[in-house]
């Protein structure tokens, strides 16, 4: 579909091979009866309407401020702002790549690091400042994998965060519109179930969960008292093979995670994003936000594919996209 155009009334284009939210789109200007076209390998997508031009960039629909999105998309930052306005977060401490500390007032990094790594009881999680998707995302536990981790990080990332390791009991992430939840759903991350007899290994290969699934911190030849579940991974991320299990709308209400989301919204200035919160010993808390919103791994996890991922995507991403066309055209509230 690059580099490719339709009308509202011209057939519908082909699908894309690629991500759910081209055709979603592709979809919307059919049925408002736009001009749609697709460009740089379907990255930056363009809606035209009465002269017009409304951009969408990967998966930022253009309805959050640029600032904000910004701020968002930077975890550290995030946690900064997050905390300057009282609201629960996660610690993220961020370390610029050694190219940029000329214009900014930093010493150097690695003092600092080790003093966070000090702080952090020598067990934190070190990732991209500005990753997504659970993508190089490292747990590290001594002084030398904090090095290594930094150092790989460092060739592909302007800056690297870190954050300490908690033991998180519940994740669960908040689709928002402004203070409405469009959807939401927690992350189960992918476990096995003792029987008191078979080791952790026999039960994954029982269960036909891929062996590479297994992170560190799990011991193969354990044998799991029966009933007792095993979470084979530390990080929650669908990409990474956890399962989406999504709300009951009154247990939605009910929950303080809605409230930290909507904090987090009004705090970071945010009109469409998701955020992510999670439950640990010390209560409810925002892990990150993320103002471009990705519903593919959602769409497929949750209800497999076709017409119901398609339906799925399609309630969010429509409403977003009447937003952000109202607020090109001045018909909306800011």
């Amino acid at each position: 579909m690059t580099d490719s155009a339709t009308t509202g009334g011209d057939p519908k284009p082909q699908p894309s091979a690629g991500r759910l939210l081209v055709d979603s789109v592709a979809r919307y200007a059919k049925a408002r009866g736009l001009t749609f076209s697709a460009h740089s390998h379907d990255w930056i997508l363009t809606l035209h309407q009465n002269g017009r031009t409304h951009l969408i960039h990967g998966y930022d629909l253009g309805v959050n401020r640029s600032a904000a999105a910004r701020v968002a998309n930077d975890k550290s930052a995030t946690h900064d702002v997050l905390k300057a306005a009282g609201i629960a977060s996660v610690e993220h401490r961020v370390f610029l790549h050694p190219r940029f500390l000329d214009f900014v007032p930093v010493p150097g990094n690695w003092g600092d690091l080790l003093a966070a790594f000090d702080a952090f009881r020598s067990d934190a999680v070190v990732k991209d400042n500005e990753g997504t998707g659970g993508m190089e995302v490292f747990r590290v536990r001594t002084v030398r994998q904090l090095e290594q981790r930094v150092h790989e990080l460092f060739q592909i990332a302007r800056a690297v965060a870190l954050s300490p390791t908690v033991a998180i009991s519940a994740e669960r992430r908040f689709i928002m519109l402004d203070d409405d939840c469009l959807f939401a759903y927690a992350k189960e991350r992918v476990s096995v179930t003792g029987d008191g007899q078979r080791t952790i290994g026999e039960l994954m290969r029982a269960g036909g969960v891929a062996p590479e699934l297994m992170l560190d911190g799990v011991t193969p030849g354990a044998v799991p008292a029966k009933g007792e579940r095993v979470p084979l991974q530390w990080r929650h991320n669908l990409g990474l093979g956890a399962r989406a299990v999504p709300f009951a709308p009154v247990c939605l209400e009910q929950t303080v995670g809605l409230g930290l989301a909507r904090a987090a919204m009004r705090g970071l200035g945010l009109r469409f994003a998701s955020v992510d919160v999670v439950t640990t010993e010390a209560g409810e808390s925002v892990l990150e936000v993320n103002a471009g919103v990705m519903l593919e791994v959602l769409a497929r996890t949750a209800t497999g594919s076709g017409p119901a991922a398609n339906a799925l995507v399609d309630a969010i991403y429509h409403r977003v996209l009447d937003l952000a066309l109202a607020l090109e055209t001045g018909t909306a509230p800011p």
